[in-house]
């Protein structure tokens, strides 16, 4: 990963989507269009570190996803844009089964499962 300001990305934003709204077709490829430009762009701007697309072949409710790279304060910036929100609800007007997910990688990971252990080793003290 690479690092910015001394902090890297330990945070990933999920963005899921399933098949267009019937109808919204044409809608859907313009807001897809639309999104890929504006992660494009935080990317560009530095930020977020990077995002990946995927298109999936034919598997039920999900269609495709994409995962933004950055850190938590950047995620907490951005979904606070008025850019953002509008097009998070521009997406659910044309799509079904839209999920947004913050997840947790890189360093925060470690840090994250250490508490998880601490909390497993209270619960088996506990029985």
């Amino acid at each position: 990963m690479a690092e910015k300001e001394g902090v890297m990305a330990d945070r990933v934003i999920w963005i899921a989507w399933g098949s267009p709204i019937p109808g919204r077709e044409e809608r859907a490829v313009e807001v897809f269009g639309e999104s890929v430009a504006f992660w494009g762009e935080l990317q560009a701007e530095g930020r977020i570190e990077r995002f990946d697309v995927t298109l999936l072949s034919p598997c039920g409710d999900l269609n495709g996803f994409a995962v933004l790279h950055g850190t938590h304060q950047e995620f907490a910036d951005l979904v606070e844009e008025e850019r953002w929100i509008r097009s998070v609800t521009n997406a659910q007007l044309v799509i079904e089964d839209l999920r947004i997910i913050e997840g947790i990688t890189g360093d925060a990971l470690a840090e994250q499962m250490g508490i998880y252990r601490e909390a497993a080793s209270q619960m088996a003290a506990a029985s």
